[in-house]
């Protein structure tokens, strides 16, 4: 059974790594938008369910990866930018030679500490997803269906296009998050 449902997980996760876009074609021509927080939750120990109906922004990192480090200040600005009721920023400490030591440095070095990180100790959910490299960014819209799939580091500009591409907007000038 552990080996089915690793099978399965290792299909979403090839979809991903192919590169496909939120939406591939089925035998009719229709588009069919691919489900990606449902496998999250069930083949991995990450717990998506407190995030259901919000946007979100899965960015997988290292503290040793000068790109991923790049980002973090764009990443806070866009947790900032938009309404926390709709729209959640989830960063996935990958342990890849690290440990929680490395997640507190990046709180304090880029005042993150009001943000959500998960601690992927064993890199289980990166490589149930099948990534190869950091930083790998996830948008997925509010009902857990693959928006958009980044490799590489991505600008605050980029960030902000896939999450208002969701329809998350703004909040206006005073709003920011508490």
């Amino acid at each position: 059974m552990k080996k089915m449902k690793h099978n399965i997980a290792a299909f979403f996760c090839a979809m991903i790594i192919l590169g496909l876009s939120a939406a591939y074609a089925t035998a009719d021509g229709e588009q069919e938008k691919l489900q990606i927080a449902e496998p999250i939750q069930e083949y991995t120990s990450m717990d998506l369910s407190p995030y259901r109906g919000k946007a979100l922004f899965l960015n997988f990192f290292t503290e040793w990866c000068p790109y991923c480090m790049q980002e973090m200040d764009s990443i806070r600005e866009i947790h900032e930018q938009y309404d926390p009721e709709a729209f959640q920023v989830i960063l996935v400490h990958v342990w890849d030679g690290e440990d929680a030591s490395n997640t507190e440095s990046i709180k304090r070095r880029f005042g993150m500490q009001d943000m959500t990180f998960y601690e992927d100790e064993k890199a289980e959910v990166f490589r149930a997803l099948g990534f190869q490299g950091y930083p790998t960014s996830l948008f997925l819209d509010q009902e857990g269906f693959l928006s958009q799939y980044h490799s590489g580091p991505l600008s605050r500009e980029a960030m902000a296009s896939a999450v208002e591409s969701m329809g998350v907007t703004r909040l206006q000038a005073g709003e920011g998050v508490q």
